[in-house]
């Protein structure tokens, strides 16, 4: 099959938007781990949601969903 540049560069964004969320997920686990102060903690959490926040809204500003699946989740 072949997808539109502008597809696949969505694809791509939204791929490296969950790539820094989950490396994100990584730090914040070592961070609670290592009892690091609640405010650094937070401020890794709160960085996790915007690349999941950027993820979905990559994914609902174009056609992609059809392709990567029409399932919606709710975002706190």
């Amino acid at each position: 099959m072949l997808y539109e540049k502008k597809t696949i560069r969505v694809i791509i964004c939204n791929l490296l938007s969950n790539l820094q969320a989950q490396a994100q997920e990584c730090i914040l686990e070592k961070s609670m781990t290592d009892s690091r102060k609640s405010s650094i903690t937070a401020k890794v959490a709160a960085q996790i949601v915007e690349y999941y926040k950027l993820a979905l809204k990559n994914l609902d500003s174009s056609n992609c969903a059809s392709f990567v699946g029409s399932k919606k989740v709710k975002v706190c």
